[in-house]
């Protein structure tokens, strides 16, 4: 992770991905194809998650987030992997 610990690395990754979101949102707003009755509400759920996650990763430190991370991709993994051999 270049130097960082776990939750650093994850820190930097979120300002990142903020970048490109917003940078998406404004080629959609020049597009003139955003859905603003779905987009308000999933905008204000997910500052709400990333306030919540914030808290508790900081609360909890990086030994708890790591372990989160490994369980969610190997979820994710297992999901795709059901999702891809169901629709061959």
């Amino acid at each position: 992770m270049m130097g960082n610990d776990f939750l650093q690395a994850t820190v930097n990754a979120k300002a990142f991905n903020f970048t490109s979101n917003l940078a998406a949102l404004a080629m959609f707003l020049i597009l003139g194809k955003v859905n603003f009755l779905y987009g308000l509400p999933m905008g204000f759920v997910k500052i709400f998650g990333a306030i919540m996650g914030s808290k508790f990763a900081l609360k909890r430190g990086t030994k708890m987030m790591r372990v989160i991370f490994i369980i969610m991709t190997c979820t994710l993994i297992v999901k795709n992997a059901c999702d891809y051999f169901s629709s061959h």
